[in-house]
């Protein structure tokens, strides 16, 4: 017999909307006919209060800029539209729709918050992976609720984290991040035949910005690294290249050692998607990099792992999408580089003020003394080493995760290599091969490891 038959239908509504959780909520309803009923009844009572909950405060403000922004068009009073919009959202007024009971916009922004869980899953669950590298060629599959990762039809086999394992904080944080990050670009996007010049909006982001901290501009950017890196996997899904075995023991803990056979540095330590877009070798002039198509957003890198695919399980309009974009958008790009760009805007690397400080991620506070500081002169930011490390710690989710629980072995010292420990795997494989960016390509490439197998293992 089901216990919960014997509750009056509001004390069972209570348990729901008190669970919140929706994991909790799905098990719960998973061993309770009854309380399946009782959620089925009360859906759109208990979806409106996850969401009030999840969607607190700039959260929400960040999340009805982005399902309420106008369409950019050409017209003078469109621009005073899209203006006025972003200004509303800059002073935190655009209207509650929980308090005004707006159930097609709470409707919509629920859809928004399931969009974005598809993508935070598949950033924490590859950030926090043994072998990030590997997990990065991976696409999240937004078409199916299974959420593999595949790569041309093949899955990559990760323990997928949700967001019902974070901690309220830890949510929160992602959420922030996701949202500012997708707010930004829509502010941001240069729209076919509408010219828009960098620093239009600035005065208004910046009323924004102002309020973050440093950490929290680093997430924005980390965010921006993983679009980046989905632009990545395309490009490799498209190109003749590898899917590395699994391992299971990080180089961090391997004494000074290089694969026969498998990646090599920095490819075994950071996924690169200006490596694979080379490897496409398209030819496109000009070119146009993954950083500057992530700045498009979320709804466009979207469209293209839906699109349709080959035989081979390659993006198959990838390709004439690209030389479009690159003819259309040629002189417009180099524009992202504008200094004062939101991706350029907050040094994570200021001493936060003390009342700050405890607000700050529990990893980040301890990873933070290992990343080049600005006002150290003897560690420049732009060396080489040092824009690599951040890329890895970005790659790796430094700035979100209270603890190391989630990493392999719940510890963070394997997992994000210092400085010293990059310059050091950079000069082993110098001294293995003569010429180390040909042998990196190579072992990128599916048909060098079908060679080396038909002469060496067969």
């Amino acid at each position: 017999m089901d216990p919960f038959s014997m509750i009056p239908p509001e004390l069972r509504s209570e348990v729901l909307l008190y669970l919140g959780n929706r994991l909790d909520i799905a098990q719960l309803i998973r061993a309770s006919p009854t309380m399946l009923a009782q959620y089925c009844a009360s859906k759109l009572l208990i979806r409106r209060a996850f969401l009030k909950s999840e969607l607190t405060d700039s959260l929400l403000q960040d999340a009805l800029a982005i399902v309420q922004f106008p369409q950019a068009r050409e017209s003078d009073e469109d621009s005073i539209v899209v203006r006025h919009h972003i200004e509303k959202w800059a002073l935190a007024q655009l209207p509650d729709p929980f308090r005004q009971h707006d159930c097609t916009t709470i409707d919509i922004l629920y859809r928004l918050y399931n969009r974005l869980s598809i993508y935070i899953h598949d950033y924490i669950t590859k950030a926090t992976a043994v072998f990030p590298p590997r997990a990065y060629l991976g696409l999240p599959d937004l078409s199916s609720k299974r959420r593999d990762r595949v790569f041309r039809d093949q899955k990559i086999g990760l323990e997928v984290i949700r967001l019902d394992d974070l901690s309220n904080t830890e949510r929160k944080r992602l959420l922030g991040a996701f949202l500012r990050y997708e707010v930004l670009c829509k502010i941001y996007r240069l729209q076919p035949g509408v010219w828009v010049k960098p620093d239009t909006y600035d005065d208004l982001v910046a009323i924004q910005s102002y309020k973050l901290q440093g950490w929290e501009h680093e997430a924005v950017r980390c965010v921006h690294g993983y679009v980046e890196d989905l632009y990545g996997a395309l490009f490799a899904q498209y190109a003749d290249s590898w899917l590395p075995d699994m391992t299971r023991v990080q180089w961090t803990l391997l004494n000074q050692t290089i694969s026969r056979t498998g990646l090599i540095f920095p490819n075994d330590t950071c996924f690169s998607s200006a490596d694979y877009y080379t490897d496409m070798n398209l030819g496109i002039e000009p070119s146009i990099s993954a950083s500057s198509l992530a700045l498009l957003g979320l709804d466009q890198i979207a469209s293209l792992i839906m699109s349709p695919k080959d035989d081979h399980g390659r993006p198959r309009f990838l390709e004439p999408w690209l030389r479009g974009i690159s003819n259309r958008y040629s002189r417009t790009f180099s524009f992202y580089a504008h200094p004062n760009h939101f991706l350029y805007q907050g040094s994570d690397m200021e001493e936060p003020e003390f009342e700050h400080w405890e607000e700050c991620p529990g990893v980040y506070r301890e990873l933070r003394r290992h990343i080049a500081n600005p006002k150290d002169k003897d560690v420049p930011v732009e060396e080489p080493y040092a824009r690599l490390q951040r890329k890895v710690y970005q790659q790796r989710a430094w700035v979100f995760f209270d603890d190391a629980r989630c990493y392999p072995d719940q510890n963070i010292s394997s997992h994000f290599p210092t400085r010293k420990q990059l310059m050091r795997q950079n000069r082993l494989m110098k001294r293995a091969f003569f010429a180390p960016d040909e042998i990196a390509a190579l072992r990128r490439s599916q048909k060098w490891h079908d060679e080396y197998f038909e002469k060496f293992v067969e």
